[in-house]
């Protein structure tokens, strides 16, 4: 596969409408999406991606050709250059598990065996399950968080399941979220 060095980072072709761009991660994530999401594709652990093993596998993959080429295409056209946070929906395939529940989707009583835990850089904070209470759903969506200038497409964070915006202040408490470790088993 080609690959540019873009501010001594490593960028891959895409096309978008016949024109081909770059899209990589920034050093810093890398590690972030390796530990995180691209634990491989058959371990069933919330916030991994089952359906690929790295993020070459998910830009490799068909259906993401089609489906984020479509999102970057409308992005294109309608906007240009900018941030933007971009939902795919992989339709009757599952790609991975979610990171969190929603309250409106807890059994009577599962708060209960949740804990509030500070983020390390201490912008946010969450209620999350005891390890191993119950066991994080499987998802069809992809969440990504880009930021493109010009040809090159930044990917800042990705992540299976809904988008949960922004990680600031007490998640639970303003979204109703509650989230899942990164070693809880998936379903």
């Amino acid at each position: 596969m080609r690959f540019q060095i873009i501010s001594g980072e490593t960028y891959r072709p895409f096309v978008v409408d016949g024109e081909e761009i770059w899209i990589g991660i920034p050093k810093k994530y890398h590690e972030r999406f390796d530990t995180q999401h691209f634990r491989g594709a058959g371990k069933k652990l919330a916030g991994n991606f089952g359906a690929w093993n790295t993020f070459l596998d998910f830009l490799a993959d068909p259906d993401t050709q089609e489906i984020l080429g479509e999102e970057l295409s409308i992005i294109k056209e309608k906007n240009g250059d900018g941030r933007y946070r971009i939902c795919i929906d992989y339709p009757d395939r599952e790609i991975g598990w979610e990171s969190t529940l929603h309250a409106s989707q807890l059994e009577e009583g599962e708060a209960d065996h949740t804990v509030s835990v500070l983020s390390a850089n201490r912008n946010w904070c969450a209620n999350f399950f005891e390890a191993g209470f119950t066991k994080a759903q499987v998802t069809d969506l992809v969440t990504m968080s880009v930021e493109i200038t010009g040809g090159v497409i930044k990917v800042h964070t990705m992540y299976p399941g809904e988008d949960v915006g922004r990680l600031n202040g007490d998640m639970t408490t303003k979204k109703g979220l509650y989230f899942f470790d990164f070693n809880n088993p998936g379903e």
